[in-house]
Protein backbone atom coordinates (compact mmCIF):
# COMPACT_ATOMS: atom_id res chain seq x y z
CA UNK A 1 0.00 0.00 0.00
CA UNK A 2 3.11 2.63 0.62
CA UNK A 3 4.38 1.79 -2.68
CA UNK A 4 1.03 2.86 -4.15
CA UNK A 5 0.60 5.99 -1.73
CA UNK A 6 3.39 7.27 -3.32
CA UNK A 7 3.39 7.13 -7.01
CA UNK A 8 1.18 9.90 -7.54
CA UNK A 9 4.17 12.51 -5.37
CA UNK A 10 7.10 10.44 -6.92
CA UNK A 11 5.57 11.04 -10.78
CA UNK A 12 4.07 14.50 -9.90
CA UNK A 13 0.02 13.03 -11.09
CA UNK A 14 -3.09 11.86 -9.20
CA UNK A 15 -4.84 8.99 -9.33
CA UNK A 16 -8.40 8.86 -10.22
CA UNK A 17 -11.00 5.92 -9.44
CA UNK A 18 -10.70 3.09 -12.44
CA UNK A 19 -7.20 3.74 -12.99
CA UNK A 20 -4.48 0.53 -13.04
CA UNK A 21 -1.41 0.03 -11.39
CA UNK A 22 0.24 -2.89 -12.73
CA UNK A 23 3.00 -5.32 -10.48
CA UNK A 24 5.91 -4.64 -11.95
CA UNK A 25 6.17 -4.22 -15.91
CA UNK A 26 5.07 -6.25 -17.10
CA UNK A 27 2.54 -7.19 -14.93
CA UNK A 28 3.27 -9.96 -12.71
CA UNK A 29 1.19 -11.87 -9.88
CA UNK A 30 1.44 -10.83 -6.09
CA UNK A 31 2.28 -13.95 -5.17
CA UNK A 32 3.07 -17.51 -6.23
CA UNK A 33 -0.51 -18.84 -4.92
CA UNK A 34 -2.35 -16.10 -6.63
CA UNK A 35 -3.78 -14.90 -10.40
CA UNK A 36 -3.81 -10.78 -8.87
CA UNK A 37 -1.58 -8.77 -10.70
CA UNK A 38 -2.85 -5.12 -10.97
CA UNK A 39 -4.30 -2.77 -8.60
CA UNK A 40 -7.69 -1.03 -9.41
CA UNK A 41 -8.70 2.32 -7.62
CA UNK A 42 -11.93 2.02 -6.32
CA UNK A 43 -14.03 3.78 -4.03
CA UNK A 44 -14.08 2.15 -0.45
CA UNK A 45 -16.98 -0.05 0.22
CA UNK A 46 -15.88 -0.65 3.39
CA UNK A 47 -14.50 1.72 5.39
CA UNK A 48 -16.99 4.81 6.67
CA UNK A 49 -20.07 6.32 4.88
CA UNK A 50 -20.11 8.32 1.65
CA UNK A 51 -18.78 11.56 3.77
CA UNK A 52 -15.90 9.85 4.50
CA UNK A 53 -14.17 9.54 0.59
CA UNK A 54 -13.92 12.65 0.39
CA UNK A 55 -12.40 15.33 2.98
CA UNK A 56 -12.42 19.46 2.20
CA UNK A 57 -9.98 21.21 3.82
CA UNK A 58 -10.74 25.44 4.74
CA UNK A 59 -8.05 26.23 2.47
CA UNK A 60 -10.40 24.20 -0.15
CA UNK A 61 -8.06 21.98 -0.49
CA UNK A 62 -9.69 18.17 -1.10
CA UNK A 63 -8.58 14.77 -0.34
CA UNK A 64 -10.12 11.52 -1.67
CA UNK A 65 -9.69 7.96 0.22
CA UNK A 66 -9.41 5.60 -2.19
CA UNK A 67 -9.31 1.62 -2.10
CA UNK A 68 -7.54 -0.40 -4.11
CA UNK A 69 -9.35 -3.88 -5.58
CA UNK A 70 -6.66 -6.11 -7.06
CA UNK A 71 -7.38 -7.81 -10.42
CA UNK A 72 -6.06 -10.64 -12.91
CA UNK A 73 -4.58 -10.07 -15.96
CA UNK A 74 -7.92 -11.61 -17.90
CA UNK A 75 -9.96 -8.03 -15.68
CA UNK A 76 -7.43 -6.00 -16.24
CA UNK A 77 -7.48 -7.06 -20.32
CA UNK A 78 -11.37 -6.93 -19.88
CA UNK A 79 -11.37 -3.48 -18.63
CA UNK A 80 -9.26 -2.38 -21.61
CA UNK A 81 -11.80 -4.03 -24.13
CA UNK A 82 -15.30 -2.91 -22.33
CA UNK A 83 -14.23 -0.13 -20.27
CA UNK A 84 -14.19 0.49 -16.57
CA UNK A 85 -18.07 0.65 -15.63
CA UNK A 86 -18.69 -2.90 -17.20
CA UNK A 87 -15.85 -4.35 -14.98
CA UNK A 88 -16.99 -2.70 -12.01
CA UNK A 89 -20.36 -4.01 -13.03
CA UNK A 90 -18.79 -7.44 -13.21
CA UNK A 91 -16.77 -6.94 -9.72
CA UNK A 92 -20.02 -5.90 -8.20
CA UNK A 93 -21.80 -9.29 -9.15
CA UNK A 94 -18.98 -11.37 -8.18
CA UNK A 95 -18.47 -9.71 -4.49
CA UNK A 96 -15.47 -8.42 -5.38
CA UNK A 97 -14.19 -5.51 -3.63
CA UNK A 98 -10.96 -4.04 -1.94
CA UNK A 99 -10.77 -6.92 0.64
CA UNK A 100 -8.10 -8.72 -0.58
CA UNK A 101 -8.56 -12.45 -1.40
CA UNK A 102 -5.17 -13.45 -3.15
CA UNK A 103 -7.29 -16.91 -4.23
CA UNK A 104 -9.87 -15.66 -5.63
CA UNK A 105 -10.97 -16.67 -9.27
CA UNK A 106 -10.97 -14.36 -11.77
CA UNK A 107 -14.21 -12.76 -12.74
CA UNK A 108 -13.47 -13.33 -16.50
CA UNK A 109 -13.39 -17.02 -17.24
CA UNK A 110 -15.24 -18.16 -20.18
CA UNK A 111 -15.99 -17.03 -23.54
CA UNK A 112 -14.94 -19.65 -26.60
CA UNK A 113 -13.89 -21.96 -24.67
CA UNK A 114 -12.46 -20.04 -21.77
CA UNK A 115 -9.58 -19.08 -24.49
CA UNK A 116 -9.97 -15.88 -24.36
CA UNK A 117 -11.16 -14.93 -20.44
CA UNK A 118 -11.38 -11.41 -20.77
CA UNK A 119 -14.46 -12.14 -23.51
CA UNK A 120 -16.88 -13.81 -21.20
Amino acid sequence: LQFHARLPFQYNTWFGEGHTIPNCDPAEPLSEDSELCCAMIAKPKHIGNREFHRMQFDDGEIIHFWSLVFLTQAELSFKFRRGTASLMQRLKEHKVDELLKLDRPSTCRGGLLGLFGYLG
